[in-house]
């Protein structure tokens, strides 16, 4: 699988674990500002993330590497294009579920307001609560008619309790500290949350494969889609050999 290499070579300083620590500890971060998964911002700047670090990998070469630099360069970039993958499906299941979900950018600007740091307006953020309250209470409307099937119901209702945990955590956040902002918005937050709650619950019955969320179903992804996750599984096998053969598993195989 690998040309045999010089001495020189196979005894160099190993250049891969740096940048895999660098890469995938930037990419954690990515993963806490931006958590929720269905964000466009977040797929944004995840697909620009990765696509540089592709780059950066395509530069180098395998030829100048240890064994064990060849091994973890492939592995690398095989999970790359697993998480670019991956992106480009939760893109896919967000068009399907987004019209149930119409206000998911309601609940992002609040969030994204928060992580920038900017001052927060406590009457202001009383009358988005009070807006999200009534979008909330006229989403069923829409739900009713998106005709989504279960696989698209159950994701919905996975991405409104995360939507649940995110608005809970910019409520907490000001709460904590900011005696004003607790005048004006605990009852509006209240109201809204009550209102989340409730709709996810109507979801979760009515529109996904199981009433309990806890339970696990089927999503089917689609010939393409199948096909191209089975590209890219099916180079596991030698890797899983040539890792065993160094003596380091430093990846999940």
């Amino acid at each position: 699988m690998f040309a045999l290499l010089p001495l020189a070579v196979i005894q160099q300083a190993p250049v891969m674990p740096p940048l895999i620590e660098r890469c995938y500890t930037d990419l954690r971060s990515l993963d806490r500002i931006l958590p929720f998964q269905y964000s466009d911002a977040r797929r944004r700047k995840v697909t620009v993330f990765l696509e540089g670090w592709q780059t950066r990998l395509n530069r180098l070469d395998p030829g100048s590497l240890g064994l064990q630099d060849q091994v973890d360069l492939t592995l690398m970039k095989n999970d790359l294009n697993r998480e670019l993958f991956q992106l480009d499906q939760t893109a896919k299941h967000w068009s399907e579920i987004a019209p149930v979900i119409p206000f998911a950018g309601q609940i992002l600007e609040l969030e994204t307001e928060r992580r920038r740091i900017e001052e927060i307006d406590p009457k202001a953020a009383a009358e988005k609560l009070t807006a999200l309250t009534d979008t909330i209470n006229k989403a069923k409307t829409t739900a009713k008619e998106a005709g989504l099937d279960e696989a698209a119901g159950t994701k919905a209702a996975g991405a409104l309790r995360s939507l649940q945990r995110t608005l809970k955590g910019w409520f907490d956040h000001y709460d904590s500290y900011h005696p004003l902002f607790s005048w004006w918005c605990r009852r509006p937050y209240q109201d809204a949350d009550k209102a989340l709650v409730e709709y996810s619950s109507w979801v979760q019955k009515n529109l996904a494969a199981s009433q309990d969320p806890e339970a696990i179903t089927g999503d089917p992804i689609g010939r393409e889609a199948l096909l191209k996750a089975l590209e890219l599984r099916c180079e596991r096998p030698q890797m899983r050999w040539a890792t065993a053969m160094t003596g380091r598993r430093r990846w999940r195989l």
